[in-house]
């Protein structure tokens, strides 16, 4: 018959071919945001230095506080005058995130390589968090009037500021691919470690006015397992995360208006206006990333068993294993669509498939 003659020939040609090797294959990978996410504890401190003034204005707002460096001496009825002043800003709290983005993701088996390229991920989610802000000032002694009170220099006065929102947390993959290992562990399945250069952007509301530091650079550590079905690659990484950065921006801030409370006596608020320069930033994350993607490979070609993107008698060996079922055929064939196999579009593999595979190869 000609089924059985087919297959003893193909048979045949199993045993005299040399079997096609493994090939490389991108996934285009979308994060499953309700698997993954951000745990951890973050700091943000921002140290700047400037001057303090009081809100007073002869024209405008003549009642508000003025204020004059030292305890003593004169203080004229329109006088107001600038006081030194450094003031560190402090970010923290808890993350607990959702994050969305994507990533292009090439696995080469047979090299035991992948790679990563164009990550994109949004740590937050779209999702501003809460983290608790405090201010810290210290200044040389003045005074103020509006009302009359007397700051003594060189005690820092720490001043709870409620709840500040981290509206931004982003890594952008730089310009170089993420390089990563392979290692094989059953059918489609394999341990993975990868590192991804990356630029993590943040910011946060300063007193109303978006803080925007410059970006950090960075490395994302990925390591977990990936697993391939059919043309779906599916990476879960649980990584533990631990990240410090600092800078120097040197950045001029806009005015900033505070409610000072008053020291001697206390009780009373005089309110004041900070021009100041933004001297360091220091940023921290310590946790645990979880990272769980998605995505699907190159569609699948019918015959196409060792997905080289055409149909001919190196096809041969692999369809014949592939006849024998998808565990075996994935272990050697791990990149590839073991319904590739099915000829003639009824969704299984028999032998049935034999004669349009045969028709595939003389077409």
């Amino acid at each position: 018959m000609r089924r059985s003659g087919t297959l003893a020939a193909a048979m045949m040609v199993l045993v005299i071919v040399t079997s096609g090797g493994l090939v490389a294959a991108t996934y285009d990978m979308t994060v499953n945001s309700g698997a993954s996410g951000l745990l951890a504890s973050t700091n943000f401190t921002a140290d700047t230095a400037g001057t303090l003034i009081g809100a007073y204005d002869p024209n405008t707002d003549p009642t508000n506080t003025r204020t004059k460096p030292g305890a003593f001496g004169s203080f004229g009825d329109t006088e107001n005058v600038p006081v030194q002043v450094t003031l560190d800003f402090g970010l923290g709290g808890n993350i607990d995130t959702a994050p969305v983005g994507g990533f292009a993701l090439t696995l080469n088996p047979g090299a035991g390589t992948l790679s990563i390229d164009n990550l994109q991920i949004d740590l937050l989610g779209g999702s501003p968090v809460a983290l608790t802000a405090t201010i810290t000032l210290l200044t040389e002694t003045f005074r103020t009037r509006n009302p009359t009170s007397l700051y003594v220099g060189g005690i820092p006065i720490t001043i709870p500021i409620g709840q500040v929102e981290l509206s931004q947390l982003t890594a952008t993959q730089e310009a170089a691919s993420g390089a990563g290992t392979l290692t094989p562990t059953g059918p489609g399945t394999y341990d993975f470690t990868a590192a991804v250069p990356v630029l993590i952007t943040s910011s946060a509301d300063f007193f109303g006015t978006p803080l925007e530091p410059p970006p950090s650079p960075g490395v994302l550590a990925l390591e977990g397992q990936i697993v391939i079905s059919g043309t779906t690659a599916t990476l879960t990484s649980v990584q533990p995360i631990a990240f410090s950065q600092s800078q120097e921006p040197n950045q001029p801030l806009p005015a900033i208006p505070l409610a000072l409370p008053t020291i001697l006596p206390p009780g009373d608020t005089a309110n004041v206006i900070l021009n100041l320069v933004l001297q360091t930033t220091t940023f921290s994350f310590n946790g645990t990333n979880t990272l769980v993607a998605s995505g699907q490979g190159p569609a699948g070609m019918p015959g196409d068993m060792d997905c080289d993107g055409d149909v001919d008698f190196d096809d041969i060996d692999p369809f014949v294993l592939a006849l024998g079922g998808q565990a075996v055929y994935e272990l050697l064939y791990p990149d590839c669509n073991w319904l590739n196999a099915d000829c003639n579009g009824d969704g299984q593999v028999t032998f049935d498939d034999i004669d349009p595979f045969v028709s595939l190869i003389g077409g």
